[in-house]
Formats: C-alpha cells, sequence, structure tokens
C-alpha cells in the first residue's frame, strides 16, 4: 500500500470512530468509539512537522466524522448540511492547530499531555460565544453510556470531554511504545543476523 493511501486511511478510520460515536444510531451505543477515536490520526500527525501536511490530515479526520454527525441536516438543507459540516470541522480542528503549535515549542510528548487541557479550554470558551454550536461537544458522544460518566454531575460535559482526549492520548501512548519495543527487537534480531553472516 502507498504510504500515502495508509496516511489516508489512518486519517479516515478517525473520522469514522468519531462520527459513529455520537449517540443519534439506535441499533447500537457506539459512544465507546470516542474513547481512541483520535489514536489513528495522533499516529500520522506524530512525524509531521510542516503545518500544511498536519491540518490537512487533521481536516480530513474531522472532516469525515463532522459529515457523518451531521448528515441528517441533508434532509432539511443540502447548505445547511454544508454549514454545519464547515462550522464542525473549524471548531474541532482549531485545537489540534493549538495542539501543533504547543509542540513546536516542547517535546512530543508534553505536547500530548497539553492535549486535554487544550482541547476542553477551547470547548468551555467557543461555547461562551454567541456562534455556540451543541454539536461540536465531545463529551456529548457518552450520552448513551449513562454509567460510564456518572462523575459528570460534578465536572460537567467539560469534564468528559476532559477525560475522554486524556484516555486517547494514554491508549496512543501505550501503543506508541508497544510498536516502539517491536521495532527495537526486529532490529536486535536483524543486527544478530547479520553478525552471524559475518562471522561464517
Amino acid at each position: 500500500m502507498p504510504a500515502g493511501a495508509g496516511r489516508l486511511y489512518a486519517c479516515v478510520l478517525s473520522g469514522l470512530l468519531l462520527g459513529l460515536s455520537v449517540p443519534c444510531f439506535s441499533f447500537a451505543p457506539l459512544g465507546f468509539l470516542a474513547w481512541a477515536w483520535l489514536v489513528p490520526l495522533l499516529f500520522e500527525l506524530r512525524d509531521v512537522e510542516k503545518f500544511r501536511p498536519f491540518l490537512g490530515r487533521v481536516l480530513i479526520a474531522v472532516g469525515t466524522g463532522f459529515t457523518i454527525i451531521t448528515l441528517w441536516v441533508v434532509n432539511a438543507s443540502v447548505p445547511g448540511l454544508l454549514a454545519s459540516v464547515l462550522m464542525g470541522t473549524f471548531v474541532w480542528s482549531l485545537p489540534l492547530v493549538v495542539f501543533y503549535l504547543v509542540r513546536r515549542l516542547v517535546d512530543w510528548p508534553t505536547a500530548l499531555f497539553s492535549l486535554p487541557f487544550v482541547w476542553t479550554g477551547w470547548e468551555w470558551l467557543y461555547h461562551l460565544t454567541p456562534f455556540s454550536f451543541g454539536a461540536v461537544r465531545l463529551g456529548y458522544t457518552q450520552a448513551d453510556l449513562l454509567w460510564l460518566i456518572q462523575y459528570a454531575d460534578l465536572t460537567g460535559v467539560e469534564g468528559v470531554t476532559f477525560w475522554l482526549v486524556l484516555v486517547n492520548v494514554a491508549i496512543f501512548l501505550i501503543l506508541d511504545a508497544r510498536k516502539g519495543e517491536e521495532e527495537k527487537g526486529r532490529g536486535g534480531e536483524r543486527e544478530k543476523g547479520r553478525r552471524g553472516e559475518g562471522e561464517k
């Protein structure tokens, strides 16, 4: 598979996980998908240094997600659907743009741990404005999983958003560390093989 296609698939996968996690599908509560929706995207963003390709990946992922989330609007108006997708994509791309700027100042792990604060803070600020759009609260994806968000009466939906992003970051770090160990192990095996061939 070409590298470009792999990157596209990972970004679209993130968008699908996000879009399907919203509680508007009666056949199953899929809110649990939101606990990992950022993971494929973070793998794609990790080694991207330039802003344009970084933003491109973000827009593909978030745009895919919001197309699914607001697809029902097409019943009322196609322009309304386009406006909803553009609005949602813009709002949820901004915290990732801030994350990019933070990453330029600090190392990758530190930037990752800033992401829950950046995301939650931006959602809170955005919903204080006259342009508030209810669909752009990540915590709302858990509306069908009340047993999982019993703390929401203390923290509000912002607390749910914070934990969602934090768990996404934690899952990414665990998988990334495991991937690094596997690559290190394969590298060691190749080195042993080369040494063995040299001794023959």
